[in-house]
C-alpha cells in the first residue's frame, strides 16, 4: 500500500513529521562502531577496532565498509531476510523420516530447507550480483543433504552450501523456481497456487493481497469448490483481486502437487503440468497484465515490474530501520532507490546508504521530538535471537543446542519466539522491544555462557575471554584491567565512575561465599545481562 500512498504524496500532498537532525540525537564513535558491527557482522567489534574508531570519525568511517567482504555479512543477510521470507519454520508437510534419514540430522535438514532460498538471495548479495538475479538465476545452493534428497547437480565444494544446478527442467527463476519457498508456502489442489501468487507479490513487490480492503455487498456462496470457483469469476469482490492473482498463479502450475504429503512429488518440478494452468484457472499466465508463458519468463516479469526495485529498497529499510516503513519515509526513500538503481542493483550500496543515513545512526532524542517520531523511531534496538547467537558464541565460544537444535534459532525445543524471533507461521513479525519471555531466554543464556567462559579460560583452553584476569580478584590491577577491557568490548565505551566499584563489590560478596570463578561467572551473567549489552 506504501507504493500507491507514496505517488499520491508525490503528486502535491506532501509529506508530514518527517524526522531530522532537530529531533534525532546520533551515535557516534564506538556506540555507533558497535551498532554497525552488529548489523553488518553479527558481532561485536574487537578491542583493535574500538581503539580505531577511537582516533577520529574518519577513521571510523573507514573502518566499517570492508565489512561487507566479511563472510559474516553473508550470515547476516540470510538471518534478516529469514525474518520477512519466513521459510526458516520447524515443520513442513514431510519430514526427515519420509527421506529415510537419521533423526541426529532432523535440524539440519529442517534448516537446509527453509534456507535454501535465503542462500542464493544472500549469495548475490555478497558476489555484488544485481538483486533482480534472485529470480532469474539458473543456478541455486544446496548442502549434502539437499544435494541427496532433491534433484540437483551439487558442485564439488568443501562448502557446506555449494552451487548447484536444478536437474528436473525447471526453468531459471531463481527463488521463485524454489523448493525451500514452496514448500513453506504450499498449495492445497483446489486452492491453484493462488496462496502462493499472493506470497510472491508480498515478498517480491510489496503488494499483500489480504490487506487490500475488500467489501462485499452480498456475500457469495463459498459451499463447495464449484461454489468458490463460481465466486471467483463472477463476484465483483472477489474479482477485484482474483483478475490479478489468478493468471500468476496459472504460471506456477509446475509446482502443483496432487499429494501435499508425498516427498517425491514436492521434490521435482513438474513441467508436463504447466498447462493445467490455463485449464483449471480459465485463464492465461501474466503478471499484472504482462503475458508470460511461464515460470521463467515471470522471473523477468517481476524484475521489469516498478514495484521491484522499490520493494526491495523498502524492505531493506525496514531490516535496518527495525521498523516498518511509513509515508513519512518517502523522500528517504526515494532517495535510497535512486542509489540502488545508480548501482546495477548492487545490493551492498543501498545497505550502505541505509547505514550513512540520520534514521539509521539515531541514538536518541533531542527536546524538540514531535509525539509522532518518538512513538515511530526505533534508536535503540534489542538483539534478536539469531544475533544474540553469533555475539555469545563469538565471545565465550558459547552454543546453546540441545540434542543437536540450536535453541535461539528454533522453537520446538528451543525459545526462538519467546527470545523475541519468528516463527515463520504463528508468529511473523520480531519483537520490537523487551518482553517478560525474553528477559528470562536471556538470563539463561547469559548464564550458560558465563559459566562455559570461565571455565574455559581458568582451564587454560577457553575462548580467551578474560585474557587478563584468570587469577585475578577485586583490588588486583588486573581485575582493574579486565573490567575496563570487558566494559569497552562489551558496552562499546568506558568505564564509568563509580561501575568498577559496583563489579568488585559483586565479586568480592560471591568469591567470600564460593569460589573466584564463581565470582567471575556472577560478573560476566550480569554484563551479558545488561540492557546496554542486549540492545545496541
Amino acid at each position: 500500500m506504501l507504493g500507491f500512498a507514496m505517488i499520491v504524496v508525490s503528486c502535491g500532498g506532501g509529506v508530514v513529521d518527517e524526522p531530522s537532525s532537530v529531533e534525532l540525537v546520533p551515535l557516534e564513535g564506538s556506540r555507533l562502531l558497535r551498532r554497525l558491527s552488529l548489523d553488518i557482522r553479527g558481532v561485536l567489534p574487537s578491542i583493535q577496532e574500538l581503539d580505531e574508531a577511537s582516533v577520529s570519525s574518519e577513521a571510523l568511517e573507514s573502518l566499517w565498509p570492508a565489512w561487507f567482504d566479511d563472510p559474516r555479512f553473508e550470515e547476516r543477510m540470510v538471518d534478516l531476510f529469514a525474518e520477512q521470507w519466513l521459510t526458516r519454520v520447524d515443520d513442513y508437510n514431510v519430514t526427515y523420516l519420509d527421506f529415510h534419514l537419521d533423526e541426529s540430522v532432523e535440524y539440519e535438514f529442517l534448516r537446509s530447507v527453509g534456507e535454501e532460498p535465503l542462500r542464493l538471495i544472500a549469495k548475490v548479495i555478497a558476489n555484488d550480483r544485481p538483486f533482480s538475479e534472485i529470480v532469474t538465476a539458473d543456478y541455486m545452493y544446496s548442502t549434502e543433504i539437499l544435494g541427496d534428497i532433491w534433484p540437483v547437480d551439487r558442485e564439488d565444494s568443501s562448502d557446506e552450501w555449494a552451487m548447484s544446478r536444478w536437474t528436473d527442467d525447471r526453468p531459471p527463476a531463481g527463488v521463485i523456481a524454489s523448493n525451500g519457498l514452496w514448500w513453506r508456502y504450499y498449495t492445497t489442489p483446489f486452492n491453484y497456487n493462488r496462496g502462493r501468487s499472493s506470497a510472491i507479490t508480498r515478498l517480491l513487490l510489496c503488494e499483500d493481497y489480504l490487506e487490500r480492503p475488500v467489501r462485499f455487498t452480498e456475500a457469495p456462496a463459498l459451499v463447495d469448490e464449484g461454489d468458490t470457483e463460481n465466486a471467483i469469476k463472477s463476484s465483483e469482490s472477489c474479482m477485484a483481486c482474483h483478475i490479478s492473482l489468478d493468471p500468476m498463479a496459472s504460471a506456477l502450475f509446475g509446482f502443483w502437487w496432487y499429494e501435499i504429503y508425498d516427498p517425491a512429488e514436492m521434490s521435482r518440478y513438474h513441467a508436463d503440468r504447466e498447462p493445467l494452468g490455463k485449464e483449471l484457472l480459465g485463464v492465461e499466465p501474466e503478471l499484472y497484465g504482462v503475458p508470460v508463458s511461464g515460470l521463467g519468463e515471470l522471473g523477468q516479469a517481476l524484475t521489469l515490474d516498478p514495484r521491484f526495485n522499490q520493494c526491495a529498497v523498502q524492505s531493506a529499510a525496514t531490516m535496518f530501520w527495525r521498523r516498518n516503513v511509513s509515508f513519512v519515509d518517502f523522500l528517504r526513500l526515494s532517495e535510497l532507490r535512486q542509489t540502488f538503481e545508480a548501482s546495477d542493483l548492487n545490493y551492498k550500496a543501498l545497505v550502505e546508504s541505509i547505514l550513512l543515513g540520520e534514521t539509521y545512526r539515531a541514538g536518541g532524542f533531542t527536546d524538540e521530538v514531535g509525539e509522532a517520531t518518538a512513538a515511530r523511531e526505533e534508536t535503540s534496538r534489542i538483539m534478536s535471537p539469531e544475533m544474540l547467537s553469533s555475539v555469545i558464541q563469538e565471545l565465550t565460544g558459547f552454543e546453546w543446542e540441545q540434542d543437536g537444535w540450536g535453541q535461539l534459532e528454533s522453537d520446538r525445543t528451543g525459545f526462538r519466539v519467546l527470545a523475541g524471533g519468528v516463527d515463520g507461521v504463528g508468529v511473523t513479525q520480531p519483537s520490537r522491544g523487551p518482553s517478560l519471555t525474553w528477559a528470562l531466554v536471556v538470563k539463561r543464556l547469559a548464564q550458560g555462557a558465563a559459566d562455559y567462559a570461565v571455565a574455559g579460560d581458568y582451564a587454560g583452553d577457553g575462548p580467551n575471554l578474560l585474557s587478563v584476569g584468570v587469577g585475578s580478584s577485586y583490588g588486583d590491577p588486573n581485575f582493574d584491567l579486565e573490567i575496563e577491557r570487558l566494559v569497552l568490548r562489551l558496552f562499546g565505551r568506558a568505564l564509568m565512575q563509580g561501575e568498577l566499584a559496583s563489579y568488585g563489590e559483586l565479586f568480592a560478596a560471591v568469591e567470600a561465599e564460593e569460589s573466584q570463578q564463581a565470582a567471575w561467572r556472577s560478573v560476566l551473567t550480569v554484563m551479558f545481562r545488561d540492557p546496554e549489552f542486549v540492545s545496541y
